[in-house]
Protein backbone atom coordinates (compact mmCIF):
# COMPACT_ATOMS: atom_id res chain seq x y z
CA UNK A 1 0.00 0.00 0.00
CA UNK A 2 1.75 3.11 -1.07
CA UNK A 3 0.85 6.97 0.92
CA UNK A 4 2.02 10.18 -0.18
CA UNK A 5 5.17 11.01 1.48
CA UNK A 6 3.45 13.34 3.80
CA UNK A 7 2.06 10.48 5.06
CA UNK A 8 5.96 8.66 5.97
CA UNK A 9 6.49 11.95 7.99
CA UNK A 10 3.74 12.09 10.19
CA UNK A 11 4.12 8.35 10.72
CA UNK A 12 7.35 8.86 11.58
CA UNK A 13 6.89 11.25 13.96
CA UNK A 14 4.25 8.86 15.48
CA UNK A 15 7.23 6.56 16.57
CA UNK A 16 9.35 6.96 19.99
CA UNK A 17 12.55 6.62 19.67
CA UNK A 18 12.68 3.33 20.70
CA UNK A 19 10.45 2.05 17.85
CA UNK A 20 12.93 3.43 15.35
CA UNK A 21 15.66 1.57 16.81
CA UNK A 22 13.15 -1.66 16.95
CA UNK A 23 12.49 -1.41 13.34
CA UNK A 24 15.95 -0.68 12.63
CA UNK A 25 17.58 -3.69 14.73
CA UNK A 26 14.56 -5.65 13.10
CA UNK A 27 15.34 -5.13 9.65
CA UNK A 28 18.95 -6.01 10.03
CA UNK A 29 18.10 -9.08 11.68
CA UNK A 30 16.08 -10.18 8.77
CA UNK A 31 17.94 -10.24 5.78
CA UNK A 32 19.87 -13.03 8.37
CA UNK A 33 17.09 -15.10 9.88
CA UNK A 34 14.34 -15.25 6.82
CA UNK A 35 17.28 -17.60 5.02
CA UNK A 36 18.11 -19.64 8.38
CA UNK A 37 17.91 -23.08 8.47
CA UNK A 38 14.56 -24.18 10.20
CA UNK A 39 15.39 -27.12 13.05
CA UNK A 40 12.34 -28.85 13.95
CA UNK A 41 11.23 -32.66 13.42
CA UNK A 42 8.14 -32.80 11.53
CA UNK A 43 6.75 -36.18 10.98
CA UNK A 44 5.61 -37.32 14.66
CA UNK A 45 1.94 -37.39 15.62
CA UNK A 46 0.50 -34.43 16.80
CA UNK A 47 -3.09 -33.66 18.28
CA UNK A 48 -5.02 -30.91 16.81
CA UNK A 49 -7.80 -29.59 18.80
CA UNK A 50 -11.32 -30.02 16.68
CA UNK A 51 -13.03 -26.48 16.92
CA UNK A 52 -16.21 -25.77 16.68
CA UNK A 53 -16.95 -24.67 13.40
CA UNK A 54 -20.35 -24.41 11.00
CA UNK A 55 -20.23 -25.92 7.97
CA UNK A 56 -19.98 -23.94 5.11
CA UNK A 57 -20.95 -26.50 2.13
CA UNK A 58 -21.39 -23.99 -0.47
CA UNK A 59 -18.22 -22.64 -0.07
CA UNK A 60 -16.43 -26.04 0.17
CA UNK A 61 -17.65 -26.79 -3.00
CA UNK A 62 -16.52 -23.68 -4.68
CA UNK A 63 -13.01 -24.56 -3.49
CA UNK A 64 -13.70 -28.28 -4.83
CA UNK A 65 -14.21 -26.57 -8.21
CA UNK A 66 -11.74 -23.78 -8.05
CA UNK A 67 -14.00 -21.35 -8.18
CA UNK A 68 -13.21 -19.56 -5.20
CA UNK A 69 -14.21 -15.48 -5.33
CA UNK A 70 -12.01 -13.22 -6.19
CA UNK A 71 -11.61 -9.88 -4.56
CA UNK A 72 -13.93 -7.06 -6.36
CA UNK A 73 -11.49 -4.05 -6.19
CA UNK A 74 -7.58 -4.13 -5.95
CA UNK A 75 -7.45 -3.29 -2.31
CA UNK A 76 -4.83 -4.99 -0.59
CA UNK A 77 -7.58 -6.25 2.60
CA UNK A 78 -9.45 -8.11 0.03
CA UNK A 79 -6.59 -9.68 -1.91
CA UNK A 80 -5.12 -10.58 1.46
CA UNK A 81 -8.03 -12.07 2.79
CA UNK A 82 -7.67 -14.69 -0.57
CA UNK A 83 -4.92 -15.75 1.22
CA UNK A 84 -6.02 -16.47 4.99
CA UNK A 85 -6.89 -20.36 4.03
CA UNK A 86 -10.95 -19.90 5.19
CA UNK A 87 -10.90 -22.38 2.26
CA UNK A 88 -9.08 -25.53 3.97
CA UNK A 89 -11.35 -24.22 6.58
CA UNK A 90 -14.74 -24.86 4.73
CA UNK A 91 -13.45 -28.05 3.19
CA UNK A 92 -12.12 -29.74 6.21
CA UNK A 93 -15.21 -28.75 8.07
CA UNK A 94 -17.54 -31.15 5.51
CA UNK A 95 -14.80 -33.70 5.17
CA UNK A 96 -14.64 -36.66 8.18
CA UNK A 97 -17.62 -38.15 6.38
CA UNK A 98 -16.64 -37.59 2.72
CA UNK A 99 -13.79 -38.55 0.77
CA UNK A 100 -13.89 -36.35 -1.79
CA UNK A 101 -13.02 -33.24 0.48
CA UNK A 102 -11.00 -34.87 2.51
CA UNK A 103 -8.67 -35.78 -0.29
CA UNK A 104 -8.50 -32.06 -1.43
CA UNK A 105 -7.22 -30.72 1.20
CA UNK A 106 -3.16 -31.92 1.21
CA UNK A 107 -2.77 -31.26 -2.14
CA UNK A 108 -4.63 -27.69 -2.15
CA UNK A 109 -1.83 -27.18 0.76
CA UNK A 110 0.88 -28.20 -1.21
CA UNK A 111 -0.02 -26.16 -4.05
CA UNK A 112 -0.72 -23.29 -1.87
CA UNK A 113 2.86 -24.35 -0.54
CA UNK A 114 4.87 -23.98 -4.07
CA UNK A 115 2.89 -20.83 -5.18
CA UNK A 116 4.16 -19.49 -2.17
CA UNK A 117 6.94 -20.68 -0.36
CA UNK A 118 8.34 -19.78 2.45
CA UNK A 119 10.80 -16.58 3.16
CA UNK A 120 9.79 -15.54 -0.58
CA UNK A 121 8.65 -11.81 -0.42
CA UNK A 122 4.85 -12.08 -2.39
CA UNK A 123 2.06 -10.67 -0.96
CA UNK A 124 1.16 -14.00 1.49
CA UNK A 125 4.29 -12.66 2.96
CA UNK A 126 4.02 -9.12 3.89
CA UNK A 127 1.78 -9.10 6.97
CA UNK A 128 2.51 -11.11 10.19
CA UNK A 129 -1.16 -10.58 10.93
CA UNK A 130 -2.61 -12.10 8.17
CA UNK A 131 0.55 -15.45 8.26
CA UNK A 132 -1.26 -15.23 12.15
CA UNK A 133 -4.56 -16.08 10.37
CA UNK A 134 -3.73 -18.91 7.98
CA UNK A 135 -2.13 -20.64 11.17
CA UNK A 136 -5.59 -20.74 12.86
CA UNK A 137 -6.82 -21.90 9.40
CA UNK A 138 -4.23 -24.58 9.10
CA UNK A 139 -4.85 -25.74 12.86
CA UNK A 140 -9.06 -25.87 12.33
CA UNK A 141 -7.77 -28.03 9.53
CA UNK A 142 -5.86 -29.82 10.97
CA UNK A 143 -8.05 -30.61 13.85
CA UNK A 144 -11.18 -31.30 11.27
CA UNK A 145 -10.02 -32.96 8.26
CA UNK A 146 -8.23 -36.16 10.30
CA UNK A 147 -6.00 -38.02 10.20
CA UNK A 148 -3.90 -35.00 9.15
CA UNK A 149 -0.27 -35.03 7.37
CA UNK A 150 2.92 -33.69 8.48
CA UNK A 151 2.30 -30.69 5.98
CA UNK A 152 0.10 -28.92 8.42
CA UNK A 153 2.86 -28.85 11.25
CA UNK A 154 5.65 -28.00 8.95
CA UNK A 155 3.12 -24.82 7.47
CA UNK A 156 1.81 -23.82 11.00
CA UNK A 157 5.63 -23.84 12.20
CA UNK A 158 7.08 -21.79 9.45
CA UNK A 159 4.37 -19.78 9.66
CA UNK A 160 4.84 -19.14 13.73
CA UNK A 161 8.34 -18.64 13.09
CA UNK A 162 7.25 -15.64 10.57
CA UNK A 163 5.51 -14.20 12.80
CA UNK A 164 7.16 -14.39 15.96
CA UNK A 165 10.00 -11.99 14.46
CA UNK A 166 7.68 -9.77 12.96
CA UNK A 167 5.49 -9.08 15.86
CA UNK A 168 3.29 -5.74 15.56
CA UNK A 169 5.45 -3.49 18.29
CA UNK A 170 4.82 -0.09 19.83
CA UNK A 171 3.07 2.29 17.80
CA UNK A 172 1.46 -0.37 15.77
CA UNK A 173 0.66 -2.48 18.61
CA UNK A 174 -2.88 -2.83 17.77
CA UNK A 175 -5.39 -5.46 17.48
CA UNK A 176 -2.57 -6.96 15.17
CA UNK A 177 -0.48 -8.05 17.82
CA UNK A 178 -3.02 -9.73 19.63
CA UNK A 179 -4.28 -11.63 16.63
CA UNK A 180 -0.37 -12.24 16.20
CA UNK A 181 0.23 -13.63 20.26
CA UNK A 182 -3.25 -15.86 19.75
CA UNK A 183 -2.04 -17.89 16.77
CA UNK A 184 1.85 -18.16 18.29
CA UNK A 185 0.17 -19.80 21.46
CA UNK A 186 -2.12 -22.38 19.52
CA UNK A 187 1.22 -22.91 17.04
CA UNK A 188 3.45 -23.24 19.95
CA UNK A 189 0.77 -25.67 21.67
CA UNK A 190 0.12 -28.04 18.64
CA UNK A 191 3.87 -28.29 17.77
CA UNK A 192 4.70 -29.27 21.29
CA UNK A 193 7.14 -25.97 22.14
CA UNK A 194 6.46 -26.17 25.33
CA UNK A 195 8.87 -22.37 26.07
CA UNK A 196 7.69 -20.71 23.89
CA UNK A 197 4.16 -21.73 24.24
CA UNK A 198 4.52 -20.09 27.97
CA UNK A 199 6.36 -17.53 26.45
CA UNK A 200 3.54 -16.49 23.85
CA UNK A 201 0.74 -16.75 26.83
CA UNK A 202 2.84 -14.27 28.84
CA UNK A 203 3.09 -12.08 25.62
CA UNK A 204 -0.64 -12.00 25.29
CA UNK A 205 -1.72 -11.34 28.74
CA UNK A 206 -0.02 -7.85 28.44
CA UNK A 207 -1.01 -6.99 25.05
CA UNK A 208 -4.45 -8.02 26.86
CA UNK A 209 -4.06 -5.78 29.77
CA UNK A 210 -2.76 -3.03 27.71
CA UNK A 211 -5.36 -2.60 24.87
CA UNK A 212 -8.56 -3.82 26.66
CA UNK A 213 -10.20 -1.67 29.51
CA UNK A 214 -11.03 -3.55 32.68
CA UNK A 215 -14.38 -2.88 31.69
CA UNK A 216 -14.17 -5.36 28.45
CA UNK A 217 -14.60 -2.71 25.83
CA UNK A 218 -10.99 -2.85 23.36
CA UNK A 219 -9.30 -0.06 23.38
CA UNK A 220 -9.61 0.94 19.44
CA UNK A 221 -12.67 2.04 19.93
CA UNK A 222 -14.23 0.28 16.84
CA UNK A 223 -17.21 -2.47 17.36
CA UNK A 224 -15.70 -4.62 14.77
CA UNK A 225 -12.12 -4.72 15.87
CA UNK A 226 -13.85 -5.14 19.72
CA UNK A 227 -15.32 -8.62 18.00
CA UNK A 228 -12.40 -9.42 16.17
CA UNK A 229 -10.24 -9.66 18.65
CA UNK A 230 -12.76 -11.50 20.84
CA UNK A 231 -12.67 -14.10 18.33
CA UNK A 232 -8.91 -14.47 18.74
CA UNK A 233 -9.01 -14.92 22.62
CA UNK A 234 -11.84 -17.40 22.66
CA UNK A 235 -9.81 -19.73 19.61
CA UNK A 236 -7.03 -19.35 22.43
CA UNK A 237 -9.67 -20.44 25.10
CA UNK A 238 -11.10 -23.41 22.98
CA UNK A 239 -7.72 -24.45 21.96
CA UNK A 240 -6.35 -24.30 25.33
CA UNK A 241 -9.17 -26.11 26.88
CA UNK A 242 -8.90 -28.63 24.16
CA UNK A 243 -5.85 -29.45 26.16
CA UNK A 244 -7.29 -29.65 29.85
CA UNK A 245 -5.53 -26.21 30.47
CA UNK A 246 -7.39 -23.12 31.07
CA UNK A 247 -6.28 -19.85 32.11
CA UNK A 248 -8.42 -17.16 34.81
CA UNK A 249 -6.84 -14.19 33.28
CA UNK A 250 -8.76 -14.82 29.90
CA UNK A 251 -11.81 -16.55 30.66
CA UNK A 252 -12.66 -13.09 32.84
CA UNK A 253 -11.37 -11.14 30.03
CA UNK A 254 -13.66 -12.85 27.51
CA UNK A 255 -16.68 -12.67 29.85
CA UNK A 256 -16.53 -8.84 29.83
CA UNK A 257 -16.12 -8.54 26.93
CA UNK A 258 -18.72 -10.89 25.81
CA UNK A 259 -20.76 -8.54 27.60
CA UNK A 260 -20.04 -5.47 25.97
CA UNK A 261 -20.77 -7.04 22.67
CA UNK A 262 -24.15 -8.20 24.24
CA UNK A 263 -24.83 -5.02 25.32
CA UNK A 264 -24.82 -3.15 21.63
CA UNK A 265 -26.26 -6.16 19.80
CA UNK A 266 -29.69 -5.43 18.46
CA UNK A 267 -32.46 -7.18 16.60
CA UNK A 268 -31.29 -10.21 14.66
CA UNK A 269 -27.77 -9.99 15.75
CA UNK A 270 -27.14 -6.57 14.25
CA UNK A 271 -24.59 -3.96 16.31
CA UNK A 272 -24.79 -0.26 17.44
CA UNK A 273 -21.50 0.41 15.81
CA UNK A 274 -19.12 2.54 15.36
CA UNK A 275 -14.88 3.04 14.12
CA UNK A 276 -13.49 0.83 11.45
CA UNK A 277 -14.85 -2.44 9.88
CA UNK A 278 -13.69 -4.34 7.48
CA UNK A 279 -15.75 -7.40 8.07
CA UNK A 280 -12.86 -9.83 8.63
CA UNK A 281 -12.89 -13.02 10.33
CA UNK A 282 -9.86 -15.51 11.63
CA UNK A 283 -12.38 -18.73 11.57
CA UNK A 284 -15.43 -18.21 9.45
CA UNK A 285 -18.26 -20.32 11.08
CA UNK A 286 -16.31 -20.02 14.35
CA UNK A 287 -19.42 -18.49 16.99
CA UNK A 288 -18.23 -15.69 19.43
CA UNK A 289 -19.16 -16.80 22.66
CA UNK A 290 -22.48 -15.05 23.86
CA UNK A 291 -23.46 -13.14 26.88
CA UNK A 292 -27.20 -12.77 28.05
CA UNK A 293 -28.37 -9.62 26.82
CA UNK A 294 -28.94 -7.22 29.53
CA UNK A 295 -32.37 -5.08 29.19
CA UNK A 296 -31.11 -2.95 31.45
CA UNK A 297 -28.81 0.49 30.44
CA UNK A 298 -25.40 0.01 31.45
CA UNK A 299 -21.98 2.09 31.59
CA UNK A 300 -18.74 0.92 31.18
CA UNK A 301 -17.02 3.11 32.97
CA UNK A 302 -13.85 3.00 32.42
CA UNK A 303 -14.14 3.41 28.46
CA UNK A 304 -16.55 6.14 28.25
CA UNK A 305 -19.23 3.92 27.03
CA UNK A 306 -23.15 4.19 27.76
CA UNK A 307 -26.00 1.82 26.53
CA UNK A 308 -29.40 2.96 27.41
CA UNK A 309 -32.48 0.82 27.06
CA UNK A 310 -35.81 0.67 27.63
CA UNK A 311 -38.66 -1.56 26.45
CA UNK A 312 -38.43 -0.30 22.79
CA UNK A 313 -35.38 2.19 22.90
CA UNK A 314 -31.71 1.12 22.62
CA UNK A 315 -28.98 3.73 22.43
CA UNK A 316 -25.06 3.60 22.47
CA UNK A 317 -23.75 6.61 23.19
CA UNK A 318 -19.44 6.68 22.74
CA UNK A 319 -17.98 9.10 25.26
CA UNK A 320 -14.74 7.56 25.25
CA UNK A 321 -11.02 8.25 23.92
CA UNK A 322 -10.44 9.21 20.21
CA UNK A 323 -8.80 5.76 19.57
CA UNK A 324 -5.98 3.46 20.88
CA UNK A 325 -1.74 4.98 21.01
CA UNK A 326 -0.32 7.47 18.57
CA UNK A 327 -1.98 6.32 15.51
CA UNK A 328 -5.52 6.07 16.68
CA UNK A 329 -5.52 3.60 13.24
CA UNK A 330 -9.64 2.72 13.21
CA UNK A 331 -10.83 5.53 15.14
CA UNK A 332 -13.48 7.70 13.07
CA UNK A 333 -14.39 11.57 14.05
CA UNK A 334 -16.73 10.09 16.20
CA UNK A 335 -16.28 11.56 19.75
CA UNK A 336 -20.23 11.75 21.43
CA UNK A 337 -21.63 10.07 19.08
CA UNK A 338 -25.16 8.47 19.12
CA UNK A 339 -26.01 5.08 17.77
CA UNK A 340 -30.10 4.03 18.15
CA UNK A 341 -32.41 1.27 17.68
CA UNK A 342 -36.19 0.75 18.39
CA UNK A 343 -37.83 -2.37 18.42
CA UNK A 344 -34.71 -3.92 17.43
CA UNK A 345 -34.16 -1.82 14.06
CA UNK A 346 -31.06 -0.04 13.91
CA UNK A 347 -32.28 3.34 12.93
CA UNK A 348 -29.08 5.96 13.73
CA UNK A 349 -26.10 4.07 12.05
CA UNK A 350 -21.95 4.72 11.82
CA UNK A 351 -22.06 5.32 7.83
CA UNK A 352 -19.54 2.23 7.24
CA UNK A 353 -15.96 2.05 6.08
CA UNK A 354 -15.74 1.11 2.40
CA UNK A 355 -12.56 0.57 1.56
CA UNK A 356 -8.83 1.07 3.44
CA UNK A 357 -7.28 1.57 -0.24
CA UNK A 358 -7.75 2.61 -3.86
CA UNK A 359 -11.10 4.78 -2.53
CA UNK A 360 -11.08 7.93 -4.37
CA UNK A 361 -10.92 9.55 -1.17
CA UNK A 362 -14.05 8.19 0.26
CA UNK A 363 -12.41 6.72 3.48
CA UNK A 364 -11.31 10.20 4.86
CA UNK A 365 -15.53 11.26 3.68
CA UNK A 366 -16.85 8.33 5.95
CA UNK A 367 -14.38 9.25 9.38
CA UNK A 368 -15.34 12.62 8.67
CA UNK A 369 -17.43 14.16 11.64
CA UNK A 370 -20.46 14.92 9.02
CA UNK A 371 -20.39 10.98 8.97
CA UNK A 372 -21.39 10.81 12.61
CA UNK A 373 -24.39 11.37 14.59
CA UNK A 374 -22.81 14.26 16.24
CA UNK A 375 -22.60 17.64 16.04
CA UNK A 376 -20.38 19.69 14.01
CA UNK A 377 -19.18 23.29 14.59
CA UNK A 378 -18.74 24.80 11.24
CA UNK A 379 -16.96 22.92 8.99
CA UNK A 380 -14.29 22.01 11.91
CA UNK A 381 -12.91 18.42 12.17
CA UNK A 382 -13.07 16.75 15.41
CA UNK A 383 -9.64 15.44 14.63
CA UNK A 384 -6.83 15.38 11.42
CA UNK A 385 -6.45 12.69 9.33
CA UNK A 386 -2.98 12.18 7.83
CA UNK A 387 -3.37 8.94 6.25
CA UNK A 388 -5.36 5.99 6.20
CA UNK A 389 -4.18 4.46 9.46
CA UNK A 390 -3.22 8.24 11.20
CA UNK A 391 -4.10 10.95 13.11
CA UNK A 392 -2.27 13.88 14.45
CA UNK A 393 -4.83 16.24 16.40
CA UNK A 394 -7.41 13.99 18.28
CA UNK A 395 -9.73 15.33 20.79
CA UNK A 396 -9.89 14.78 24.58
CA UNK A 397 -13.33 13.53 25.53
CA UNK A 398 -14.46 14.37 29.36
CA UNK A 399 -17.93 12.24 30.37
CA UNK A 400 -19.08 14.60 33.28
CA UNK A 401 -22.12 12.68 34.63
CA UNK A 402 -23.55 9.42 34.43
CA UNK A 403 -26.83 8.35 36.22
CA UNK A 404 -28.30 5.28 35.25
CA UNK A 405 -32.20 4.79 36.59
CA UNK A 406 -35.50 5.06 35.51
CA UNK A 407 -34.66 7.99 33.68
CA UNK A 408 -30.80 8.07 32.42
CA UNK A 409 -29.17 11.14 32.62
CA UNK A 410 -25.92 11.54 30.42
CA UNK A 411 -23.15 14.74 30.03
CA UNK A 412 -20.44 14.68 27.80
CA UNK A 413 -17.70 17.21 26.04
CA UNK A 414 -14.74 17.39 23.67
CA UNK A 415 -12.35 19.65 23.04
CA UNK A 416 -12.03 19.12 19.19
CA UNK A 417 -13.22 22.01 18.00
CA UNK A 418 -10.88 24.15 20.23
CA UNK A 419 -11.30 27.01 21.42
CA UNK A 420 -14.82 26.04 21.11
CA UNK A 421 -15.88 23.04 23.33
CA UNK A 422 -19.01 20.70 22.44
CA UNK A 423 -20.76 19.33 24.83
CA UNK A 424 -23.93 16.89 24.31
CA UNK A 425 -26.67 16.03 27.10
CA UNK A 426 -28.52 12.72 26.85
CA UNK A 427 -31.95 12.06 29.25
CA UNK A 428 -33.90 9.32 28.37
CA UNK A 429 -37.54 8.90 30.17
CA UNK A 430 -39.29 5.91 29.11
CA UNK A 431 -39.22 4.77 25.25
CA UNK A 432 -37.96 8.52 24.32
CA UNK A 433 -34.81 10.53 24.16
CA UNK A 434 -33.85 14.05 24.50
CA UNK A 435 -30.65 15.13 22.65
CA UNK A 436 -29.21 18.40 23.69
CA UNK A 437 -26.12 19.97 21.54
CA UNK A 438 -23.98 22.81 22.62
CA UNK A 439 -21.04 25.51 21.69
CA UNK A 440 -19.55 27.74 23.01
CA UNK A 441 -19.15 29.65 19.37
CA UNK A 442 -20.49 31.90 17.40
CA UNK A 443 -20.09 29.48 14.35
CA UNK A 444 -23.12 27.63 13.29
CA UNK A 445 -23.90 24.10 15.00
CA UNK A 446 -24.94 21.38 12.92
CA UNK A 447 -26.44 18.08 13.85
CA UNK A 448 -26.84 14.93 11.90
CA UNK A 449 -28.55 11.47 12.15
CA UNK A 450 -27.78 9.06 10.02
CA UNK A 451 -30.26 6.51 8.46
CA UNK A 452 -29.87 2.85 7.20
CA UNK A 453 -30.33 2.49 3.61
CA UNK A 454 -34.00 2.17 2.66
CA UNK A 455 -35.09 4.43 5.65
CA UNK A 456 -37.67 6.57 4.66
CA UNK A 457 -38.54 10.07 6.28
CA UNK A 458 -40.62 12.87 6.18
CA UNK A 459 -40.09 16.22 7.50
CA UNK A 460 -42.93 18.34 8.24
CA UNK A 461 -42.37 21.59 10.42
CA UNK A 462 -40.01 20.94 13.44
CA UNK A 463 -41.14 17.34 13.26
CA UNK A 464 -39.52 14.19 11.23
CA UNK A 465 -41.16 11.18 10.97
CA UNK A 466 -40.11 7.66 10.06
CA UNK A 467 -41.16 3.87 10.33
CA UNK A 468 -39.96 3.10 13.22
CA UNK A 469 -39.72 6.19 15.80
CA UNK A 470 -39.87 10.62 15.15
CA UNK A 471 -37.95 13.37 16.00
CA UNK A 472 -38.48 16.83 17.22
CA UNK A 473 -35.87 19.64 16.50
CA UNK A 474 -35.47 22.93 17.82
CA UNK A 475 -33.32 23.61 14.68
CA UNK A 476 -33.72 23.91 11.29
CA UNK A 477 -34.10 20.31 9.42
CA UNK A 478 -33.18 19.10 6.62
CA UNK A 479 -32.91 15.90 4.65
CA UNK A 480 -30.26 14.99 2.29
CA UNK A 481 -28.71 11.93 0.55
CA UNK A 482 -25.11 10.70 1.62
CA UNK A 483 -23.22 7.80 0.44
CA UNK A 484 -23.45 4.60 2.97
CA UNK A 485 -21.12 1.52 3.58
CA UNK A 486 -23.07 -0.71 4.53
CA UNK A 487 -20.41 -3.55 4.35
CA UNK A 488 -16.53 -3.47 3.05
CA UNK A 489 -16.12 -2.75 -0.67
CA UNK A 490 -19.90 -1.95 -0.54
CA UNK A 491 -21.21 1.33 -1.29
CA UNK A 492 -24.66 3.09 -1.87
CA UNK A 493 -26.76 5.89 -0.91
CA UNK A 494 -28.78 6.41 2.49
CA UNK A 495 -30.50 9.74 4.09
CA UNK A 496 -29.44 12.10 6.72
CA UNK A 497 -31.03 14.43 8.83
CA UNK A 498 -29.10 17.61 9.17
CA UNK A 499 -30.60 19.93 12.05
CA UNK A 500 -28.86 23.87 11.99
CA UNK A 501 -28.48 25.91 14.44
CA UNK A 502 -26.63 28.06 16.88
CA UNK A 503 -25.01 27.40 20.35
CA UNK A 504 -27.60 24.71 21.00
CA UNK A 505 -29.57 22.32 19.40
CA UNK A 506 -32.46 19.88 20.86
CA UNK A 507 -33.84 16.83 19.73
CA UNK A 508 -36.18 14.58 20.94
CA UNK A 509 -36.71 11.08 19.40
CA UNK A 510 -39.38 8.74 20.36
CA UNK A 511 -40.63 5.35 19.75
CA UNK A 512 -43.15 4.39 17.45
CA UNK A 513 -46.15 7.19 16.02
CA UNK A 514 -45.16 10.62 16.70
CA UNK A 515 -46.52 11.68 20.61
CA UNK A 516 -46.36 15.94 20.60
CA UNK A 517 -47.27 15.66 24.78
CA UNK A 518 -44.21 13.49 25.00
CA UNK A 519 -42.17 15.90 22.99
CA UNK A 520 -43.04 18.93 24.89
CA UNK A 521 -42.45 17.21 28.01
CA UNK A 522 -38.92 15.87 27.10
CA UNK A 523 -38.00 19.04 25.76
CA UNK A 524 -39.06 20.90 28.85
CA UNK A 525 -35.60 18.60 30.52
CA UNK A 526 -33.55 21.00 28.91
CA UNK A 527 -34.54 23.61 32.14
CA UNK A 528 -33.88 20.88 34.82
Amino acid sequence: MRHPPRWYVDRLRAMSPAEVVHRIVRSARLLYQDLRAIEHRFGSERSYPRLPVVADRARADLALRGESSAPRSTDRRLAWEQLRGHDWVAVAAVAADEEQYRTWLVPALRAWDERHPFGSHGLAWESAMEAAIRIFSLVTAAGLAKPASPLYERMIFQHADFVVRRLSRHSSANNHLIVELAALVVAWRVTELPVQHRDALVQLERAVAAQVFPDGVHAEMATHYHAFVLEALALVATCERAFATSHPWLDSTIAAMSEYLAAVTCGAGSLLQHGDDDGGRIVPGFSLPAAAPSAQSRWFDKSGQVVLRSARLHAAFDAGPFGFGTLAAHAHCDALALYLAIDGQPLLVDRGTYRYSDDGGMRDRLRATAAHNTAQVGTQEQADARGPFLWRRKPRVVLERVELGERDVVVASHDGFAPATHRRELVRSGDALLVVDRADTALPLTVRFHFPPGVDAVVQGQVITTPWGWFEVTGKPELVTVPHSSHYDSLETATTLEVRGSVEVACVIGAGAYDPLIARAMLAERAR
